[in-house]
């Protein structure tokens, strides 16, 4: 394994506390979402992908959006459950149809203010993950926005990223 992975593996086990694939040569990540239990909602939920990587909302360069393999696979954002006006159940970032836990809860007063629902103070959310953890190449993501009963989640659109 070269430095690189080393580093990356050890700040995926220490920081972010995520587990190994058994079977692996050691820098892969295994799923920690929530959402693959879940019943499917129909509809578009109430979110926002803003940032992945270095790139910020709106992506006005071409898909795929880059992301180098020596960086940390960032995706940050807002999501609520439109239905309850209420914060989501959480977020998970599905990375080639695998879901990956997102922190979430994070402060978004910018959210409340422009939605005007004061419930929707506490709505942001961000993943990140060595992109190491993840084969080079291109790369399918979007966001589930987990219902706030937690029984059902929404997907929001997908963007291409392509790791090199």
């Amino acid at each position: 394994m070269n430095i690189l992975a080393e580093l990356g593996l050890i700040f995926c086990l220490v920081v972010t506390g995520c587990r190994l694939a058994p079977g692996t040569e050691g820098n892969r990540v295994v799923s920690d979402g929530r959402s693959s239990s879940l019943a499917v909602r129909p509809g578009l939920p109430l979110c926002n992908i803003e940032r992945i990587g270095d790139t910020a909302f709106p992506f006005s360069v071409p898909q795929p959006i880059a992301v180098a393999a020596t960086s940390n696979l960032v995706v940050s954002g807002f999501a609520a459950d439109r239905d309850k006006k209420a914060p989501a159940g959480g977020v998970d970032v599905v990375i080639d149809g695998i879901p990956y836990a997102s922190e979430y809860g994070l402060p978004r007063d910018d959210v409340r203010e422009y939605f005007k629902v004061s419930a929707y103070k506490d709505v942001g959310f961000s993943f990140s993950r060595p992109a190491i953890s993840f084969p080079p190449g291109p790369h399918r993501i979007l966001i589930r926005v987990i219902a706030g009963d937690k029984k059902s989640y929404q997907e929001s659109p997908a963007v291409l990223v392509m790791l090199r």
